[in-house]
């Protein structure tokens, strides 16, 4: 049935919530037919891998590191992966996948403000590492999952540089905000790593690390992307509280881009001041001369 009615959510959701502990048998039969639906294989993935079992999730990942595999198939296998891991800590749904997409809640919401649990593995996934030294969609989705996982001898990621007092102060007012007030984390994750269909990810993301007056705009004006319309979630903070904001999402989840201090915000909103309406991905990418 999952095969004729994969691209349906609803049927997808049923079947999965009626076979409990079944999810990784089902799986494997799934990617191993033809044409496998990648919205069933996302769920599949994220369903099974929310039950955190080491050898479950090494399965997952020895499917997605297949280079046999095609691309749709590879990139649902590891959003599911990385879906299930950011719900499996924390509430009692069951084997569903965060984001609502197999009856959970919103990766952030049901646990807001909380950290994500890595998983602990018994070694290196070496073909998943592999894969995200690459670049292209897959790499960069295998860094989103190898983020949300630990084993014997990982490297710790790369220190951000050393921030002042008056940073560190901005730093922890912007956790604050995005872990409450500002809600930021209901759609982007509380570790940064985006949340299906809903919003994207900030980990490593170019619009959060590159020219610091991107994030600013972005958080001013809103921003159109693959999974649609960002709203201008900065529009209501004043100077101080967006530049908190931009420093945490800069320096937090991996990243170890500079601070933002106020007077930035102050004179990016006084050059953009004539923007009323949402930026585009190609905008923000032009560079300036």
């Amino acid at each position: 049935m999952l095969r004729a009615y994969g691209d349906d959510q609803v049927v997808v959701d049923a079947l999965i919530s009626g076979l409990p502990g079944q999810e990784s048998q089902l799986l494997s039969a799934l990617v191993a037919g033809p044409s496998p639906s990648a919205d069933a294989v996302a769920m599949l993935a994220g369903a099974t891998s929310k039950g955190r079992n080491p050898a479950q999730v090494q399965s997952i990942i020895t499917l997605a590191s297949n280079d046999a595999q095609p691309q749709a198939v590879r990139t649902a296998l590891m959003s599911g992966l990385a879906l299930g891991l950011q719900g499996g800590v924390g509430n009692s749904f069951g084997n569903v996948v965060a984001g609502g997409r197999a009856g959970g809640g919103i990766a952030g919401v049901t646990r807001r403000g909380g950290a994500v649990e890595r998983l602990q593995l018994g070694a290196e996934p070496a073909a998943l590492t592999r894969l995200a030294q690459g670049s292209g969609p897959a790499a960069e989705n295998a860094r989103q999952v190898l983020a949300l996982l630990d084993w014997p001898g990982k490297p710790p990621p790369p220190a951000a540089p050393p921030r002042s007092p008056a940073e560190e102060r901005l730093f922890a007012m912007g956790r604050e905000i995005y872990n409450g007030s500002g809600a930021c984390a209901g759609c982007h994750g509380p570790e940064g790593q985006g949340v299906e269909r809903v919003g994207a990810k900030l980990a490593g993301s170019p619009f959060v690390v590159g020219a610091a007056d991107v994030p600013i705009r972005i958080l001013v004006n809103g921003k159109e992307g693959a999974l649609g319309l960002m709203p201008p979630a900065g529009q209501g903070m004043n100077d101080e509280e967006l530049a908190a904001v931009a420093t945490y999402i800069r320096g937090g989840f991996g990243n170890t881009a500079a601070a933002v201090v106020p007077a930035q915000v102050k004179e990016t909103r006084a050059a953009y001041a004539h923007r009323t309406t949402p930026w585009t991905e190609k905008e923000l990418t032009v560079r300036r001369p």
